[in-house]
């Protein structure tokens, strides 16, 4: 463990180092201006999903401001490992992106990739940090929390919840929840978030774990009932849907996005890359994205210094976690 996590330290040392001599948009390697051509966002997940949605709404302010096309290639599959694997074969030069999740640190703790994501990509920054949604089926077997809370006391592991793999963010999220609620919740493990959606929504599963931008309009329409948030506090845009933290539940993990490039991409183009997604995120599409979303309950922006950090301190959590 201390093995990885000093090689993540030096790692991230280094690259803030190289940061913060450099400025513009000059290759210093190769005297060209970047971007010169499209820049591409690969998102491991399928259209829909989460990481999908923060890509596309990032892409088309993003463009605006690099002024060349920002494009959004979904390479689904494998809890996000081909798209990851697509992006290690392209060359280090800043124009092709990796929408990242914590889901990357979590395949890289338990080994299922040789790809060893934190030797191999560099932090550009955090876009945001999303709220876990519990959700379940409007016409299923419980209205809200507490049913769903005697149902799963009176028959463990008969209340079956929807998630990506157990070995990636879903299954870490289920299993703080689990443990610190003292519940024996049944995780049934799908490829994609559209998948358990429509799973969900089926009746086959009870619970879902889901994102607030894409459950949100469900629940109003009455297709999904909102069962808590893994927060300290209620949502403003659901504040009939209780918190964990105030079920004496703490369980608050919630999905971060960012955007990653392959080691050995010049620090001018990654400072370029930050400063242009700040400009970026004072786009009103943006704006109303988050808003839209209830993205602006937590902290979300962070460069490539801080968001690196973020790398080291969570890899060390989920760690202990896998452990």
């Amino acid at each position: 463990m201390w093995k990885r996590l000093g090689s993540l330290t030096l790692a991230m040392t280094v690259a803030g180092m190289c940061l913060a001599g450099c400025s513009g948009g000059t290759s210093a390697q190769s005297g060209k201006t970047y971007p010169e051509r499209k820049v591409e966002i690969i998102v491991g997940f399928g259209a829909g999903s989460g990481t999908d949605i923060t890509a596309r709404a990032l892409s088309e302010p993003l463009s605006k401001v690099l002024g060349v096309p920002v494009v959004v290639t979904n390479i689904e599959g494998s809890q996000g490992l081909n798209g990851l694997e697509y992006v290690y074969k392209q060359p280090a030069d800043g124009y092709t992106l990796f929408l990242t999740t914590q889901t990357q640190l979590i395949t890289q703790i338990n080994g299922l990739s040789e790809i060893k994501f934190t030797e191999e990509f560099m932090p550009v920054s955090r876009l945001v940090h999303d709220v876990t949604l519990i959700t379940g089926n409007g016409q299923g077997r419980f209205k809200d929390f507490d049913e769903m809370k005697a149902l799963a006391e009176a028959n463990p592991k008969d209340v079956k919840i929807a998630g990506l793999a157990a070995t990636g963010l879903d299954g870490m999220i289920i299993k703080q929840f689990v443990e610190s609620s003292g519940l024996e919740l049944d995780l049934i493990s799908f490829g994609g978030t559209g998948e358990c959606k429509s799973t969900l929504l089926g009746g086959h599963v009870d619970l879902s774990i889901d994102d607030v931008a894409t459950a949100k309009p469900l629940i109003e329409d009455g297709e999904l009932t909102g069962i808590v948030v893994l927060s300290e506090e209620r949502l403003p845009g659901l504040p009939d849907v209780p918190c964990s933290v105030e079920k004496g539940i703490d369980a608050t993990i919630g999905a971060w996005r960012g955007l990653s490039v392959r080691k050995g991409t010049d620090p001018e183009v990654i400072k370029t890359l930050e400063e242009a997604i700040v400009k970026a995120m004072e786009d009103p599409a943006w704006k109303e994205f988050v808003e839209t979303g209830m993205l602006d309950q937590r902290p979300g922006y962070a460069n490539s210094e801080e968001f690196g950090k973020i790398w080291e301190e969570e890899y060390a959590f989920f760690e202990t976690m896998v452990e």
